[in-house]
């Protein structure tokens, strides 16, 4: 079974939520940009398509996707995109940030559904061609439409956390309109992400497992051992980078897994690749590409195959997966969410002390150090960091947490010295939102630092919401 859901993003905070519930029902979901053509989507043979979009004004949809004969589901802006593409227009705000009385009409769509009132953010005033007819009505104005013909559905409102609305609406989409089968369990997740790792092993190659000690390179590790059995080793490069005693942790955890660890020090040559770098990305470009040369030169000629544990939220946010710019790398859960990481995790018997880790990658303090980065500032970093989770295990908070960590810029607002931003978040839907800790966490933590750096001048909290993690 090989159904697949397309979600073309033109919104960050939509389209996850909406892949993650339609993953949820037990069908595929990919994530696309907005600006995938027709041809491409055709090449791909899938049982449905969601346009989610948010904000106005956000990407361009080729009309011939409205034209492959699969079904369509535009939601929140992409229903003003796929309208005006099907010849009708928007014409001025029609509701705005309020909760409305909403009529349902036939429509298989909205089947088992009843009148409610919501809370809707934004519609606007349609004007449908005669292709199209309104499905649903609110405040005096359309807030859905559908070609029947065509298969072809436009929502205004976007799905909300906990929303038994858009439970119905995509069940009735993916089943009722789609003709999906629900086959998209953690089993069958599981042994789609080792699919491409066993042809390997049955090939006969050897591989490395790119170590870090996290859950997603655990996961993956656990499937390299059972796919290439002796034939994989497991290699932890020491960048300097990571929180104290990291090393000793990892081992323990593919102990645990009963592989045995290689771990290379390149804290000193990873310090001198990163003189005179200061954005993120070339941070990240000159990591990868020291991680993956020092991987393959600990290799001997057998190994051919090279084994990261890149997850969805690196694909979709970290750019293009790595094993499409190297054919030596798989990357077996790089269309996983980590929540069904987790699930696979205990599928396949990895202790839960590996499952509950926090997320921390090998860059880490690379990137929570702004500006170019220097042995005495990863140190400041580290130190800061043992403060912060030692106050946050103390207060209890920490396994409500689903990541933490304190970044630092060279000179603050002030015109003083040094300045750390402590956040810590938990994850709703798509979003990384700000975890509420409790004062006294928060004071302790800031005397503690202001305490031990006399170059720290103010200490802040992060209350900002983001898409992910920042590292």
């Amino acid at each position: 079974m090989d159904d697949t859901i397309l979600v073309l993003s033109f919104s960050e905070r939509t389209a996850p939520d909406v892949a993650r519930r339609i993953r949820g029902e037990r069908v595929f979901s990919l994530i696309l940009p907005g600006s995938t053509t027709s041809e491409q989507i055709a090449a791909m043979h899938p049982k449905g398509i969601v346009l989610a979009g948010e904000e106005a004004g956000s990407g361009v949809l080729d009309a011939e996707i409205l034209s492959l004969g699969v079904p369509v589901l535009a939601v929140g802006h992409a229903s003003h995109m796929m309208l005006t593409a099907l010849g009708g227009a928007c014409a001025g705000t029609s509701i705005l940030h309020r909760r409305t009385e909403v009529h349902y009409e036939e429509s298989r769509l909205f089947s088992d559904l009843t009148d409610e009132e919501r809370y809707i953010r934004e519609t606007q005033t349609l004007m449908l061609p005669a292709s199209l007819r309104m499905t649903a009505s609110g405040g005096g104005c359309t807030v859905a439409y559908a070609d029947d013909e065509r298969n072809l559905f436009g929502i205004q409102f976007e799905p909300e956390r906990g929303d038994p609305t858009w439970s119905v609406i995509l069940a009735n989409f993916l089943f009722g309109v789609c003709g999906c089968e629900p086959w998209y369990t953690i089993e069958a997740a599981t042994a789609r992400s080792m699919e491409a790792l066993e042809k390997r092993a049955a090939n006969g190659e050897r591989a490395i497992l790119a170590a870090s000690g996290g859950l997603d390179s655990t996961v993956a590790a656990e499937m390299a051992r059972r796919t290439f059995g002796n034939r994989v080793r497991a290699v932890f490069v020491d960048t300097g980078l990571l929180r104290a005693g990291e090393a000793e942790v990892v081992r323990d955890a593919y102990a645990a897994l009963g592989m045995e660890l290689a771990v290379l020090d390149r804290r000193d040559l990873m310090m001198k690749m990163m003189v005179g770098i200061r954005t993120p990305e070339e941070k990240k470009r000159a990591f990868r590409a020291c991680l993956t040369r020092e991987l393959a030169e600990a290799g001997d000629s057998g190994e051919t195959c090279l084994v990261f544990g890149t997850d969805y939220n690196d694909r979709l946010y970290g750019g293009r997966q790595m094993r499409e710019e190297d054919g030596r790398i798989e990357e077996p859960l790089a269309d996983s969410f980590r929540s069904e990481i987790r699930c696979m995790a205990e599928l396949l018997g990895i202790p839960e002390s590996v499952r509950d880790r926090k997320p921390f990658p090998p860059l880490g303090y690379g990137m929570l150090a702004m500006g170019e980065i220097r042995e005495e500032k990863i140190e400041i970093l580290r130190g800061i960091d043992s403060i912060f989770r030692e106050e946050l295990r103390a207060g209890g908070v920490m396994p409500k947490l689903d990541d933490y960590y304190p970044m630092l810029s060279e000179h603050d607002a002030f015109g003083g010295g040094s300045q750390v931003l402590l956040a810590a978040h938990t994850r709703s839907g798509g979003m990384m939102m700000p975890a509420r800790l409790p004062y006294d966490v928060v004071e302790r933590t800031v005397s503690r630092i202001l305490e031990s750096y006399p170059s720290i001048t103010h200490v802040l909290l992060d209350e900002t919401p983001t898409m992910r993690s920042a590292l």
